[in-house]
């Protein structure tokens, strides 16, 4: 299904609603193989999950308010891609495209927020479990601001980062990588060292995205 492209003007405290209008894929199949692997170890920075060095970045077009790219992110993202993060083959960077509606900008202004202390995952984590359909008002304010407390986060840099909409421009541009050079047409889509993927890949499907990006390394 093709998205609608409607982009808004970034100001600030200017809520974006006009680049967040469009339609979610409604399709995939989630991988549910392979054991779960303890990510603690596994180095953090910012939306990235993975050692430095590794050779195969992976990026993960997403919403938020997606059905899909929930059951990506507690499936296929859960039990397929940690091993390869534990090896070192591979980094993961989650990309916001966020174009359900406004409460996909809200949960993206927060997850933002999150990973500004490096807790970008365990908040991804919770709007995922969390999902209750689009604009249904369940991402509101008051939750996104509770959520983050549960998660013992530094409450006043993070109410101060989620009331100026401090993400707000790289939101946008993550949108508009998606949008303008990638040709991101549906959530979630998936980059493996540039190679892409729209759905939910299995385990051998992945496995063949890995082996090409690692014969084009050589």
């Amino acid at each position: 299904m093709k998205k609608k492209q409607l982009y808004g003007t970034i100001g600030a405290g200017v809520v974006l609603a006009a680049l967040l209008i469009g339609l979610s894929l409604r399709g995939g199949n989630s991988s549910n193989t392979g054991k779960a692997v303890d990510l603690s170890a596994i180095p953090v920075e910012g939306k990235v999950r993975g050692y430095p060095e590794a050779p195969v970045l992976v990026e993960i077009f997403s919403d938020y308010q997606c059905y899909w790219c929930a059951q990506s992110a507690k499936g296929f993202e859960k039990q397929v891609l940690p091993k390869y993060m534990a090896d070192g083959t591979i980094r993961v960077q989650y990309r916001d495209f966020a174009f359900t509606g406004i409460e996909s900008y809200w949960a993206a202004v927060a997850a933002n927020c999150a990973a500004r202390q490096n807790r970008f995952w365990e908040y991804h984590d919770r709007l995922f479990a969390e999902q209750r359909g689009e604009n249904q008002g369940y991402f509101n304010t008051k939750r996104l601001l509770e959520w983050a407390a549960d998660l013992e986060l530094d409450m006043t840099s993070f109410t101060r980062c989620f009331e100026t909409e401090e993400p707000a421009a790289e939101i946008v541009a993550e949108r508009r990588l998606g949008d303008d050079v990638l040709d991101v047409n549906s959530t979630p889509t998936i980059f493996v060292n540039g190679r892409k993927f729209e759905g939910i890949p299995t385990e051998q499907q992945f496995k063949k995205l890995l082996e090409d990006a690692l014969k084009d390394e050589r």
